[in-house]
């Protein structure tokens, strides 16, 4: 646009010149009109003086009436092109008037440009900080949660051998449970058919001396003693089984809830497969993808085998501490993690 607006003050200035010198020459023929004018007026008056002089005064004089008319179109043709240029300047000075007012436009455009660009990279950079600090904060989530579905894994592990040993415990009081259970049933019956033996042998022995009947009647009131306390102890022991039994049930439940929890557990960890987490390769070593992928954005060629093999080791020796916790608790926009 400068460059544009150079050439119109140029052409500007070369129709001025010209205008100028189109104005000194109309000056300089009207001058020679006037001259003109004199000279034929005495040229006139010799014409008295001589035929041939007025002859040839007559002939010069036409030769300079048709250069004068000739001066005359020329001067209104000088005036026409003069209007014309002075037409023409005044457009070019409109024409540099809105360049320079469309030049103003696009300075302010740019540096409004300028400074949104500006505030675009600022607000960038803001935003590219908390997605680092929102993927820092997650990984550090995700190890955490990782570390806590290990540990619950083994507390689960633990739980279910403890149960399975409760129940084996459980099942072997019950194998006797159910020996005493039965012990006493055939003693009760053992002793019902006693006790009705006797007391058909009481009916034969009325008529017997009030000595020998006393005798058996005590016989039969020992038996029906032990026949309660028999019946007292069966029923004792039926209860302590139905008490087992109701034990067994429970941990039978608290061993599916604890199954259905792992087992949640485990989907939830599957689910979380397509996002970077440090996985568990064997017992006690990592998986080295994890790092590999992390150092290929953040490193150069060079350096990546070596720094994530570095990182890998180092981590593998900090798990291999029992007290060593990585995590730690992060405030984002007053909510902590």
């Amino acid at each position: 646009m400068t460059e544009e607006r150079d050439q119109l003050n140029h052409a500007y200035d070369e129709l001025s010149a010209s205008l100028s010198r189109m104005t000194e020459d109309k000056d300089h023929m009207s001058q020679a009109n006037v001259e003109l004018s004199r000279s034929l007026s005495r040229m006139t008056g010799e014409r008295d003086h001589t035929s041939q002089a007025n002859v040839d005064l007559s002939m010069s004089l036409s030769r300079m009436t048709g250069e004068r008319d000739h001066v005359n179109q020329a001067n209104v043709e000088l005036s026409t092109s003069l209007s014309r240029m002075t037409e023409e300047r005044d457009h070019i000075s409109q024409a540099n008037v809105e360049l320079s007012t469309s030049l103003s436009r696009m300075t302010e455009e740019r540096d409004n440009m300028n400074q949104a660009y500006v505030e675009l990279s600022t607000s960038l950079s803001r935003m590219k900080e908390e997605r680092d600090r929102i993927n820092q904060a997650h990984f550090e989530e995700m190890q955490r949660i990782m570390y806590e579905n290990q540990t619950l894994k083994i507390e689960l592990d633990t739980q279910r051998k403890e149960i399975e040993q409760q129940s084996k415990e459980i099942e072997r009081p019950e194998a006797q449970l159910d020996l005493k259970s039965e012990q006493p049933l055939v003693l009760s019956e053992e002793v019902t058919r006693e006790l009705s033996i006797v007391q058909g042998q009481s009916e034969g022995v009325k008529n017997m001396s009030s000595g020998d009947n006393a005798q058996v009647q005590k016989e039969v009131n020992q038996l029906q003693k032990e026949l309660e306390n028999i019946n007292y102890e069966l029923e004792s022991v039926r209860n302590l089984n139905q008490i087992l039994i109701t034990k067994e049930r429970k941990s039978s439940c608290d061993i599916q809830e604890a199954r259905k929890v792992l087992i949640k557990g485990l989907d939830d960890s599957a689910m979380m497969r397509g996002k970077p987490m440090i996985g568990i390769k064997r017992m006690g070593e990592l998986n080295l993808k994890p790092f590999q992928d992390t150092c290929n954005q953040k490193f150069s060629p060079a350096d990546r085998e070596a720094k994530s093999a570095e990182l890998c080791s180092l981590w593998q020796e900090e798990i291999q501490n029992s007290g060593w916790y990585p995590f730690k608790n992060i405030v984002i926009n007053k909510n902590h993690y």
